[in-house]
């Protein structure tokens, strides 16, 4: 945990309503381990559900994590059942990757009608083409997405070959 990053719910809601434009469909929760913060967690997607309440938008909410599927179900009973979609299980460098999964091992776990008609098998042809979103605020250049592995880091790379740093990056552990 980085208590230089700690971000209030409140306000990280805010970023989002900023952001978001009338074609948000989704919002997609990664790590660190969002189950690591159980009660921020709670609080973030119970915020989400409202807004998306107020909003009258379809919106489903998908979340990753490293934890078993197991593991999920008897202890965050709560959290799961505000998910549209989770995808659970350990990330294994060494394996392939497929869409929406950073390795073969992790299984996606549709829990609601939305989540089985956006995530379901035959649903997930539009996803066989990673593809890396931009999004530009004051301060920061964020990249939204699963790219393809080591993709980040030739991003990197190139970035510094024109003398460009890059600070602060997520997929730098």
């Amino acid at each position: 945990m980085d208590e230089g990053r700690r971000m209030k719910v409140s306000d990280l809601l805010d970023w989002c309503r900023m952001t978001a434009d009338n074609s948000l469909a989704g919002v997609t929760i990664s790590g660190g381990e969002p189950f690591e913060q159980p009660q921020g967690l709670l609080s973030l997607l119970k915020a989400l559900r409202t807004w998306q309440h107020e909003s009258a938008r379809e919106l489903d909410i998908l979340c990753y994590s490293g934890f078993s599927w197991k593991h999920l179900k008897q202890n965050h009973e709560d959290i799961l059942a505000l998910l549209d979609v989770v995808i659970a299980d350990p990330y294994i460098h060494t394996m392939e990757s497929s869409p929406l999964r950073g390795s073969s091992n992790q299984t996606i776990q549709l829990l609601t009608q939305i989540g089985i008609k956006r995530y379901s098998k035959n649903e997930l042809e539009h996803f066989s083409v990673k593809r890396i979103q931009v999004q530009v605020d004051e301060q920061r250049i964020w990249f939204i997405g699963i790219p393809y592995r080591d993709d980040m880091d030739k991003v990197d790379a190139l970035c510094q070959k024109d003398g460009i740093v890059l600070k602060s990056v997520s997929w730098r552990g």
